[in-house]
């Protein structure tokens, strides 16, 4: 259940990054920066604890 809404996660932060990474020209630096750092991190962990999840499934 924990690997499915890890998946179903990132079926939306996946996206949402790349729509807000193609719709920066609005912004400043100062805006581009907290939020593509906190949307990168919205996919990274949710991609590590796959990684995490699958590590321990296979040890167990």
């Amino acid at each position: 259940m924990i690997r499915t809404a890890l998946t179903v996660y990132l079926v939306f932060a996946l996206p949402h990054l790349l729509i807000h990474v193609r719709l920066l020209h609005h912004l400043t630096p100062g805006q581009r920066v907290p939020l593509l750092t906190a949307l990168t991190a919205a996919v990274v962990i949710p991609l590590v604890l796959l990684a995490l999840t699958r590590r321990a499934r296979k040890e167990s």
